[in-house]
């Protein structure tokens, strides 16, 4: 007899924020999201982080598997939940798929903007050598078209 594995739908599997740059990312289990601005109570929301203005993003938003890929290159130091510094953790689904799509999580919508690669503070933040272990799997950028509430486990739709 054969077994047919259905492929789980995309979720929300965890949520991240910091009060202020540098700040120790702080888990959440929900969160509004601001038109405009980001996530309630987060430094890109606040304006009270550290990066240049074109740099600045409203939500970042970061991959199951590219944390995978971090932890496989990041060999000298443990990476902890929330070092990475992304707001939005999402599981099965690849960012490459994320790419150009409009998504709706909870009750917000967002659209992805760009990829967010990892600046040399993330070092000075997380004291390893953090920017290299991302290399290309850092996540995106992706702008609140509605604003909302989200929650861990929530799923993941592209529009």
């Amino acid at each position: 007899m054969k077994r047919f594995f259905r492929k789980r739908s995309p979720y929300l599997k965890e949520i991240y924020i910091a009060r202020s740059g540098g700040e120790a990312m702080r888990p959440l289990l929900n969160v509004n999201i601001l038109f405009g601005m980001g996530l309630e109570g987060d430094r890109y929301a606040t304006n009270q982080g550290y990066w240049h203005k074109v740099e600045s993003c409203e939500v970042t938003i970061i991959t199951e598997d590219e944390l995978k890929a971090i932890q496989r290159r990041a060999k000298s130091f443990e990476f902890q939940a929330g070092m990475h510094r992304r707001n939005l953790v999402l599981a099965d689904i690849s960012q490459k798929q994320l790419k150009g799509q409009t998504i709706q999580l909870g009750t917000a919508i967002l659209q992805y903007q760009k990829p967010r690669p990892p600046c040399g503070y993330i070092n000075q933040v997380t004291k390893v050598n953090l920017a290299k272990a991302m290399a290309y799997d850092c996540g995106a950028c992706f702008k609140v078209l509605t604003a909302g509430e989200l929650s861990v486990g929530d799923p993941l739709i592209i529009r």
